[in-house]
């Protein structure tokens, strides 16, 4: 009886986890479409490779669109890298398309945060690469479901 108590907070736990992992970055990238904007000036754009396994051990190759670009606010300099909040992989096509959108020295307009000038992002719309709710959702209401269960059983 007790385990199931352990194992239903448990899985619940982790399907909010989950839900918080997919709804942060959907939060963050919707306040990062009102922050301010500056220029920023491109100064690399290439992509990079991003080689993982899956659980199952399979070999998974995505291809990264990296951007590094510098921007003043106030005076001060910062640098940043990220294009969109999330990170993505992408194959090599799309990734070397999305890094074509941007030219070593071209200006272009960055959000900052103005809490911290520092966190920056150049396609703050973009919803690429974030976490589906739909697993979170799922392991939590199963927590849900079996937590329910052991007490209307117990």
């Amino acid at each position: 009886m007790v385990l199931n108590y352990f194992i239903g907070i448990v899985i619940t736990l982790f399907g909010v986890w989950m839900l918080y992992r997919a709804f942060a970055p959907r939060l963050k990238s919707k306040e990062a479409v009102n922050w301010p904007t500056t220029q920023a000036e491109i100064l690399e754009a290439t992509v990079e490779e991003d080689r993982a396994r899956s659980a199952t051990g399979k070999a998974n190759i995505a291809f990264v669109p990296f951007v590094r670009y510098q921007y003043f606010v106030e005076g001060k300099q910062y640098a940043g890298d990220k294009i969109t909040v999330a990170r993505a992989g992408y194959d090599f096509l799309d990734a070397s398309n999305i890094r074509d959108q941007f030219k070593e020295g071209e200006k272009v307009p960055v959000h900052y945060n103005p809490a911290n000038p520092g966190d920056s992002v150049l396609k703050p719309a973009a919803s690429v690469g974030m976490f589906s709710r739909i697993p979170g959702i799922f392991v939590t209401l199963v927590g849900l479901i079996l937590l329910a269960y052991t007490i209307i059983a117990g």
